[in-house]
């Protein structure tokens, strides 16, 4: 291993590390100069990782004996439920969310100094690593993960909608039209069996109509014999 490796204060570096063996004894020996918390983000591929590589899964437990709070972002899907469920009981001093499909693979401890690992597919084995420490690169990752943070699902909730097959609820925000239209399209197509609509305007429903809009509501009912309702404000211009 690099000398440089074992300096507890690498400011401003920027390392490139490869090996599996000599990245794993790496990342486990900056938890000792771990203080107050760590986030990470992980595919679903993470949890089990942690849980099944032994030195840091001892050395997750040693953090944990230390009060090291730790937010884990990951994709918590049926494979890996187990192993979620095992981390949470053992582990006190975490928190579990989960965004579908998330990736990104990387560590931030004490909000300044990220180590990021590469993998070609989850579940592969890590053959190579960044360790970086620049302020500008650590507040960046910040950034992103503060963000998905927010999006992400509470584990508890996740776990209810595997355990009990219940379809999670989505409730978003879109702001460009082209994907407005577009996922609007998509949600009517795989209506069966009910379609409720709200339009702000009169105008916003002649919009849709001449764009073709209602026409692809009438051919769904038709087909499905889908149960349609359209809440719409009157106005009297656009009917005289």
């Amino acid at each position: 291993m690099n000398p440089e490796f074992n300096s507890k204060k690498l400011d401003q570096k920027i390392l490139i590390l490869n090996g599996a063996e000599n990245i794993l004894n790496f990342y486990i020996s900056r938890y000792d100069f771990c203080k107050k918390n760590i986030v990470c983000c992980y595919d679903y591929s993470g949890p089990i990782t942690i849980k099944k590589t032994i030195p840091v899964w001892r050395a997750n437990l040693e953090l944990d004996k230390r009060g090291i709070k730790v937010r884990f972002l990951t994709d918590i899907r049926s494979e890996n439920l187990e192993y979620c469920k095992e981390i949470l009981k053992e582990i006190k001093n975490i928190e579990i969310r989960h965004m579908d499909g998330v990736k990104g693979n990387f560590t931030i401890h004490d909000d300044r100094e990220i180590f990021s690992v590469f993998v070609d597919r989850p579940g592969e084995k890590v053959e190579a690593a960044i360790f970086c420490t620049p302020k500008g690169m650590v507040e960046a990752h910040l950034f992103t993960f503060e963000n998905l943070w927010r999006q992400a699902t509470p584990v508890h909730v996740r776990i209810k909608e595997l355990e009990e097959g219940i379809r999670p609820e989505v409730l978003q925000t879109i702001k460009d039209p082209f994907e407005i239209v577009k996922t609007g399209y998509t949600l009517v197509n795989s209506a069966r069996e009910e379609i409720l609509i709200i339009f702000h305007t009169a105008n916003a429903l002649l919009r849709q109509e001449r764009a073709g809009g209602i026409d692809l509501i009438i051919e769904n009912a038709t087909r499905y014999k889908t149960n349609v309702k359209i809440l719409v404000p009157v106005e009297d211009k656009y009917w005289n």
